[in-house]
């Protein structure tokens, strides 16, 4: 089902080549965000943070700097090259088995990619592409995979919908495949429906809906994946292979809306189902919601919280956002903070904790504190 989405979507695109070689009136420029009449643009910003994590195996406090930027550069009225760069620089202390959690300054990308616009409502995005962008964190985090997506939008500034297709390989940050010699390349398809509404400032609402397939997983995501709560099955002592395949159904949405005077709301829910995954083991979910306050003309207070539930075979362990800390977890987030006038600079205090669903020798209950400032995108 899924690679048929793919394809057709492709095809209509491809379509648009023919049609657009004798139609000269359906070109149309690249969406750009916010484009300006110059061939590039860039922004930044940063954050500085200090947390703290703690489970029964593992505590970690960190001091955390990260810059990050994003540029576009415009090939052609057409054709768009994007690329966010990112660094890291931490400091702290770490006593752990899992590496992952020890201090580590790095830099990479979390995108750069090239969009086509073959025609107004057909688009053609390759390269190493933000999973942010296409799927809910419970099923995979902000993070590049190498693939290609094929989306056709439709409508206008206050409401756009439509159908967007993915083929994508599931990689670490590094954009190694993670995986062993004579494994054959793991894949990630997705096929699903957008829908988004604005109107004026205050009232927003986007969905999304689809269906995911895994293939071909490697025996060292599924290595990674038994310590973050997987099930899966041992190899050798060292090497585990996954017992079943992960495919089924992802659904999000967010909604913006102002309450009275000052005050505007939030909600937001997502869900993901394994359908290859037995009953009380297939299912994550998340629910929430904020309320913000324009407290004078230079500041906003923000208070938002959630509840969570990841069952252990719902998604992928490795790829869920870190913030989860895997699958087989069941917790909430808390979080209150100062916005800044126009820069939309923040100054954010929150609080996570997670229990098991099912209890094992792998995981445990953990906590995570966090104070962070973060400034707002500044053009360059």
């Amino acid at each position: 089902m899924l690679r048929v989405a793919v394809v057709l979507i492709l095809g209509l695109v491809g379509f648009g080549v023919g049609a657009k070689a004798q139609t000269s009136q359906l070109k149309t420029q690249v969406p750009s965000e916010g484009r300006k009449n110059s061939d590039w643009n860039g922004r930044w910003k940063f954050s500085l943070a200090g947390q703290d994590y703690d489970d029964q195996k593992t505590t970690s406090t960190l001091v955390n700097f990260r810059f990050e930027a994003m540029i576009r550069y415009y090939l052609s009225e057409d054709l768009l090259f994007k690329v966010t760069p990112m660094a890291r620089l931490q400091s702290g202390t770490t006593q752990s088995s899992r590496g992952e959690l020890s201090p580590e300054n790095r830099i990479y990308f979390n995108e750069a990619s090239a969009t086509w616009r073959a025609l107004s409502f057909a688009f053609l995005k390759a390269g190493a592409l933000d999973q942010g962008e296409s799927h809910t964190p419970l099923l995979v985090g902000s993070r590049p995979f190498p693939g290609a997506r094929a989306s056709l939008l439709f409508g206008d500034r206050t409401i756009r919908y439509g159908l967007v297709a993915e083929t994508a390989i599931p990689t670490a940050v590094s954009l190694t495949t993670n995986q062993n010699e004579k494994e054959p390349t793991p894949t990630l398809s997705s096929a699903g429906l957008r829908f988004d509404w604005t109107d004026g400032d205050l009232w927003k609402f986007s969905a999304k809906a689809g269906a995911f397939e895994y293939k071909n997983l490697s025996t060292s995501i599924a290595s990674s994946s038994f310590l973050l709560g997987n099930e899966v099955d041992a190899v050798s002592d060292t090497e585990f292979r996954f017992n079943k395949p992960y495919k089924g159904f992802e659904a999000m949405m967010k909604f913006e809306f102002p309450l009275f005077g000052s005050l505007d709301g939030s909600l937001h829910g997502e869900v993901v189902q394994n359908t290859s995954a037995p009953a009380k083991e297939n299912l994550a979910w998340r629910a929430g919601g904020g309320l913000s306050m324009q407290w004078n003309s230079r500041l906003s207070l923000l208070l938002q919280g959630e509840s969570f539930r990841i069952e252990p075979d719902a998604a992928v362990a490795s790829f869920v956002d870190t913030g989860f800390s895997g699958t087989n977890r069941n917790g909430y987030r808390v979080e209150s903070g100062i916005i800044f006038g126009k820069t939309r600079s923040k100054v954010l205090a929150g609080f996570s904790e997670s229990n098991l669903i099912y209890v094992n020798d792998r995981q445990s209950r953990d906590r995570f504190v966090q104070i962070k400032l973060e400034t707002g995108y500044a053009d360059f």
